[in-house]
């Protein structure tokens, strides 16, 4: 349950910076949302890894 809140939660702050990314009305705006992304997508990815990894 909470594995799925928190993926939850870095859905939403992927889906804002995307928003961000492509109407934001100056650089800076755009500039944070391609972090929230870029964040979010590397969250995403160790997650899987983590998950695949038979330790």
């Amino acid at each position: 349950m909470l594995r799925l809140l928190g993926l939850l939660l870095v859905w939403s702050y992927t889906g804002v910076g995307a928003v961000l990314l492509v109407s934001g009305p100056e650089l800076g705006v755009q500039m944070l949302g391609l972090a929230l992304v870029a964040l979010g997508v590397a969250w995403m990815v160790l997650d899987a890894l983590r998950r695949t990894r038979t330790v």
